[in-house]
């Protein structure tokens, strides 16, 4: 069991790495309740983005 750990890949993560994660996530739950899918990736985008200014 042990040796499977180092199957496991790397995971290199950004400095936004997790606002991004969130948004995403919001947007998903968002397309799952019916909303359109361009329209919750253009809110997740626009998060994003305004959490890297």
């Amino acid at each position: 069991m042990i040796s499977f750990g180092a199957e496991v890949p790397a995971n290199n993560t950004g400095a936004y790495y997790y606002e991004a994660r969130d948004a995403v996530g919001v947007a998903i739950t968002q397309i799952m309740g019916g909303t359109d899918a361009a329209s919750a990736l253009g809110e997740a985008q626009s998060t994003v983005e305004f959490a890297m200014n």
